[in-house]
């Protein structure tokens, strides 16, 4: 694949780099980015005048006109008026119904917003409001000004790091993730074991020498086949891709910068503190009182790992984010493993996973490839073959209809009998393993500690 071969010889596409050391050069860089965009593209022009806003076109007009004039207060007030328009747009209906040009005319407001906050003030440094507001840009924005956005955000990390490097490093330590309290929460179920020698798995493809977890006590559960090293390119595809089997793959990823980095709070808080990111609060998004919000990942971090509730009501989780697009110096952290070259058209999917102790992922499945690697902490978890699916009890419409609605540590059986004659395969994946989860097999999550994952969709 085009993708894996540029990785491999190392050749990655860019644009050229502005460097921007100084305030001056940062106010420079958006009035030559803004010579570029300002002139918006036919389609994008024919789909909002359709929409019967129209007027926001000469707002947008407006807006360009008068930053290049250097006022920058009118620009940037009416860039806040578009962004008020733009933004309860994207909160009518359904977000899969929005248009996409509302969402780059978000884009658009959001990224003339910031820039005029930066021409005009008399500082030297960037406030966390147009952060915020840049980052809301990539978040809810479309496509079309992304990555606009993303090189601006590029800038200013340059412009903290150049700043920071002047500076001493007086900062007070803030704990590691060991020194976290994770007594809190129980273990996952009253049925679960401390973590003892099993023996091993009789497959002949494990090569597993001592230890198998087997968490919960029960004849239905089966311990995931584990390599001690990881398998080549051919073999992972014969014995795993091609006969849809899972496989815990030991000592994958002690090459990555981010499993040193990442145990150190104070690392992320001084990379990506002031970054906006989406998280959700609550037991699951199967739970009545289940909410989304948006924090910094200085909140995030104080808030729910640090300081967080016993509460599962309460309980806070990174989940299923795309934080690598958005936050580029962490992507720099990780690797993308060379089996997601194998049966793929394109660059994986990258999502990541963090939060407290306690938090769940229901019993679900996708529709990808899955490789599933741990990069913090420990997490339980319970694999169901496709085949016992109609068992499984899926969700039967809605947006959750491949969610099952069991709950996995509390089955209620005479809801759902079928249950309980079910087998599955379960694991407590460790620090620095990779798991593979076949396309559509039923998985179910629950972090044993303070946890970051990452997850390779293909």
């Amino acid at each position: 694949k085009q993708w894996y071969q540029r990785r491999v010889r190392g050749q990655r596409e860019a644009d050229p780099i502005l460097v921007t050391t100084s305030i001056t050069s940062l106010r420079e860089g958006f009035v030559s980015l803004f010579k570029d965009i300002s002139k918006v593209p036919s389609s994008f022009e024919d789909e909002i005048r359709s929409s019967g806003f129209g007027w926001c076109l000469q707002l947008l007009n407006e807006c360009f006109e008068n930053f290049f004039a250097e006022d920058y207060d009118t620009a940037c007030d009416l860039a806040s008026e578009l962004r008020e328009v733009a933004w309860d747009k994207l909160h009518l209906g359904y977000w899969k119904d929005v248009s996409v040009e509302f969402r780059n005319l978000y884009s658009y407001s959001g990224l003339l917003q910031a820039a005029c906050e930066v021409m005009k003030s008399n500082s030297t440094t960037i406030s966390d409001e147009t952060i915020k507001i840049l980052d809301l840009s990539i978040l809810m924005g479309g496509p079309l000004l992304e990555p606009n956005v993303q090189m601006v955000i590029d800038w200013i990390d340059q412009l903290n790091s150049s700043t920071k490097a002047t500076q001493s490093n007086s900062e007070p330590k803030i704990r590691g993730i060991s020194e976290v309290d994770n007594s809190k929460e129980s273990e996952p179920s009253s049925k679960l074991s401390k973590l003892s020698d099993q023996p091993s798995s009789s497959s002949s493809t494990s090569h597993t020498t001592q230890t198998d977890y087997n968490i919960i006590q029960s004849p239905n559960a089966h311990p995931i086949v584990k390599l001690d090293d990881p398998p080549s390119m051919e073999e992972f595809l014969v014995k795993f891709m091609n006969t849809q089997t899972p496989v815990i793959i030991c000592s994958a990823i002690e090459n990555w910068p981010a499993f040193k980095k990442w145990r150190d709070f104070n690392y992320l808080k001084k990379v990506a503190g002031k970054r906006t990111v989406p998280i959700e609060v609550g037991k699951s998004y199967l739970d009545e009182n289940w909410g989304q919000k948006l924090v910094t990942l200085d909140s995030f971090i104080d808030d729910y790992i640090l300081n967080g509730s016993d509460s599962e009501k309460d309980r806070g989780y990174l989940a299923q984010t795309q934080l690598f697009d958005q936050i580029p110096i962490l992507r720099n952290d990780i690797m993308i493993p060379d089996y997601c070259a194998l049966d793929a058209d394109d660059e994986p999917q990258i999502n990541a996973w963090y939060g407290p102790k306690g938090t769940i992922t229901p019993l679900h499945f996708d529709p990808d490839h899955n490789l599933f690697v741990q990069v913090v902490g420990k997490k339980y978890i319970r694999l169901y073959s496709p085949e016992h699916t109609p068992s499984l009890y899926p969700h039967s419409s809605g947006l959750t209809t491949n969610t099952s609605q069991v709950d996995v540590e509390n089955v209620d059986l005479e809801k759902f009998p079928l249950v309980k004659n079910v087998n599955y395969l379960e694991c407590v994946i460790e620090e620095g393993q990779m798991l593979y989860i076949p396309r559509k097999w039923w998985h179910y999550v629950r972090s044993l500690s303070v946890s970051f994952s990452v997850s390779f969709w293909w």
